[in-house]
């Protein structure tokens, strides 16, 4: 389930793609026996500590950029990231507060966390798969207990508002794994003082286009942005066009129409239409349920 971005991103690169197991974990147990196998070095993502503090210097540049910074907020899946990141800063300033978010679909990091000890999880499901880690690692995860301040986790619906809060005020396409900080903030996951100086880590723009079309498109109708609405029309000639005209007085753009004359659940004669309209939000919406109930349209 690799988004394709990412596997031709590194095809891209010169590297040979081998596409295995349904997590991190699956995918990390077959390459270290293809490491063995072939007489390969295996480069650790988060279980590293050259890798960890490479991480680390991305705390560097938040300082060096806001000397003054009171909080940081990092994502966790591994850890490798949280563990550079929150090492580094606390060496710096030990009063920066550490924020670690993951997603609710990947919980072992954070059931660790409360629970001072390793736990792995069963499964994983999320769409941040850049943090989608099912097992917990020992070495991560005790300087995450020794520097996070605190640890929260945000679900695939939290997580989506952010990439499209990201992409439309802020124009950045964020994936779903580097979008966890700013979600736990839209979705006051943290209580923060105004005028508190907060440093999110947005880490990776490598999100599927088909998944980002997903995200567009619910967020348009939890937005009160889209609709689509179902009306049982009698089948002759000039029904659709008393309706779409019903539809223009109400300033109402059509986005797509669907004509079934042949379901179960019709009379004979009748025609169902299913029409998705562009609006301008919630109140917009009760207009055109209004305007169409008050020309008659069920």
């Amino acid at each position: 389930a690799t988004p394709l971005l990412k596997v031709s991103g590194t095809k891209a690169l010169g590297a040979e793609i081998i596409l295995k197991g349904d997590n991190f974990d699956e995918a990390y147990a077959f390459a270290l026996e293809y490491a063995k196998e072939h007489n390969l070095t295996f480069v650790h993502p988060f279980n590293d500590e050259f890798v960890q503090a490479g991480q680390g210097t991305i705390a560097l540049e938040m300082i060096e950029e806001v000397a003054d910074l009171e909080y940081i907020v990092v994502p966790v899946g591994g850890g490798g990231l949280a563990t550079g990141v929150c090492s580094c800063a606390k060496q710096i300033n030990p009063d920066i507060k550490i924020i670690a978010v993951a997603a609710k679909g990947a919980p072992a990091m954070h059931d660790s966390f409360v629970a001072k000890k390793p736990l792995n999880s069963k499964s994983v499901r999320t769409i941040a798969d850049g943090i989608a880690v099912r097992d917990t690692s020992e070495i991560t995860l005790s300087t995450i207990i020794e520097c996070v301040d605190e640890f929260v986790q945000v679900d695939d619906e939290e997580i989506a508002n952010a990439i499209l809060f990201l992409l439309e005020t802020q124009k950045i396409v964020v994936e779903g794994a580097g979008a966890v900080g700013v979600a736990s903030i839209l979705h006051n996951k943290v209580k923060f003082k105004a005028g508190e100086r907060i440093g999110i880590v947005l880490s990776g723009g490598n999100i599927d286009v088909q998944m980002l079309n997903v995200i567009i498109e619910k967020g348009l109708i939890k937005s009160h942005r889209k609709m689509a609405l179902q009306i049982t029309l009698i089948d002759k000639p000039g029904a659709l066009m008393s309706l779409t005209d019903s539809l223009k007085i109400a300033n109402a753009n059509i986005v797509k129409i669907d004509y079934d004359r042949f379901s179960t659940n019709i009379e004979y004669g009748d025609a169902q239409i299913t029409i998705t309209l562009e609006t301008k939000g919630k109140a917009h919406q009760e207009d055109i349920a209004w305007a169409l109930k008050n020309a008659g349209y069920d």
